[in-house]
Formats: structure tokens, C-alpha cells, sequence
């Protein structure tokens, strides 16, 4: 009777100590996995704030453009075709930086919104600057309008087309505005072009709302320009088929 009992005492002696010990390491893994998520947290922080500190760099470097040009003749504006595309491409790199930042906090973020509203403002005066540009130096800059907003169905196989637009066309200038964001600019805009739904899409003036495909599109940009770019891509089959 002894002997069961001391084996027994052992027995439950091994069993405290094995659950002290699945215990013990429950919490350094909890701790570990803490820490883990911490330093990804923490990384993927900073790397916002640097994308953050970028936009605002490209802002400022916009902003400085635009007053060049506002001061420039129309000689060298017309003639400056780099300068030009240079600006193109900065306004796509923004704008796919600022898509960035929104998927990864969220569109209601306070720094995402201030980042979307300052975005808004540069395209929306960029497109004023172009308008201006285009009467008064008889440039020839084509532009799309595109108005979206986050409770929209088609908004988001839209703004897959116009992707696939500004692949297609870097020369044309697409502004990505989003009409959620309630400012006096914007609601202006809105009404200058009596935009009633989204997703809408205005071609050199001209107002098309509900989803447009990339034809569509196309159909609507200048047949030269349309027509330059089918026979490039034929002409770059051709020459990987022979």
C-alpha cells in the first residue's frame, strides 16, 4: 500500500512539473510571438512614414513645377516635352503611393485623408494649370477626369481599366479624384461637370458615368494617338513571331 502510494505522490509530482513546464513555454512562445508582431508592426510604421515623407517631397517638387510653368513662355513649355513627361509621371507615382498607404491603413486614416486631400488639390490645380496651358499655348495635353468613391460597385474594375489606360497612353494626364473627400474644390469640380454617380469618367470634357471598358475609353482619345500605339504592339508581335 505504501509503494502505490509514494508511486502515486511521483506520479503526481512528474505531472505538476510537466504542466509547469507546458506552461512556462506557452509563455515564452506568447512573449516571442509579441515581440515578433511588434518589430513587423513596427517596420511596417516606418515604412509608411517614409512613403508619407515622399509624397510630401513630390508635392513639394509638383508645386514647383507648376509655378515654373506658370512663369514659363509658351516656347519652352510646348518644346519641353521631358519636362513635361516628367511631371506625368510623377502625378502616376503619387498617385500609386497614396493607393498604397490607403490599402494598408484604411481610407478613413487621419494621415491617409490629409494625404488624399493634399493629392486632390494638386491634380484638381494641375488640371487647371493644363486647361490654361492648352488655351493660351495651344497645347494639346489629353486629359481624364475620373471620379470615384469607396462605397461604389464598379469603382474598382474602373480604376483596373485606367490603369491599363495609363499603361497604354503615359502621355495622356489621368486624375484620380475621389469624391469622398467633401472639400470645397472638389464639391466645385463636381458641380462644373454634374457628376451625379460614381464611378464617372470625363474624356476632354466629355461626361461618361457607370464602369467603361479600356475600348471604350479609347474610342473617345485621339484616333492618332489610339492609332500609334495598335501599330506599335503589331508591330512588336510581328517581330517576336519572326
Amino acid at each position: 500500500m505504501q509503494i502505490l502510494l509514494v508511486g502515486a505522490n511521483i506520479l503526481g509530482m512528474f505531472n505538476k512539473n510537466r504542466y509547469i513546464t507546458v506552461f512556462v513555454i506557452t509563455i515564452v512562445l506568447f512573449f516571442i510571438a509579441f515581440l515578433l508582431s511588434d518589430k513587423l508592426s513596427n517596420t511596417k510604421i516606418n515604412k509608411l512614414k517614409q512613403i508619407q515623407d515622399k509624397i510630401s517631397l513630390d508635392i513639394l517638387s509638383i508645386e514647383t513645377r507648376y509655378s515654373l510653368l506658370e512663369n514659363s513662355s509658351c516656347e519652352h513649355v510646348i518644346a519641353n516635352q521631358t519636362f513635361e513627361q516628367g511631371l506625368n509621371e510623377e502625378l502616376n507615382n503619387l498617385a500609386r503611393r497614396v493607393k498604397f498607404m490607403e490599402s494598408e491603413l484604411g481610407s478613413r486614416n487621419v494621415n491617409v485623408l490629409q494625404i488624399k486631400q493634399q493629392y486632390n488639390l494638386i491634380q484638381i490645380k494641375d488640371y487647371l494649370l493644363r486647361q490654361d496651358l492648352n488655351g493660351r499655348c495651344g497645347e494639346e495635353i489629353v486629359s481624364i477626369l475620373y471620379f470615384h468613391e469607396s462605397d461604389c460597385r464598379d469603382c474598382q474594375n474602373q480604376s483596373i481599366v485606367l490603369d491599363e489606360v495609363a499603361a497604354r497612353y503615359p502621355e495622356v494626364r489621368i486624375y484620380w479624384l475621389d469624391r469622398d473627400l467633401e472639400t470645397p474644390a472638389m464639391e466645385t469640380l463636381v458641380s462644373m461637370f454634374g457628376v451625379d454617380s460614381a464611378p464617372a469618367v470625363i474624356v476632354n470634357g466629355e461626361l461618361t458615368e457607370g464602369l467603361l471598358t479600356v475600348t471604350a475609353i479609347e474610342e473617345k482619345l485621339p484616333e492618332e494617338l489610339v492609332k500609334s500605339y495598335h501599330d506599335q504592339k503589331e508591330g512588336n508581335s510581328t517581330s517576336t513571331e519572326e
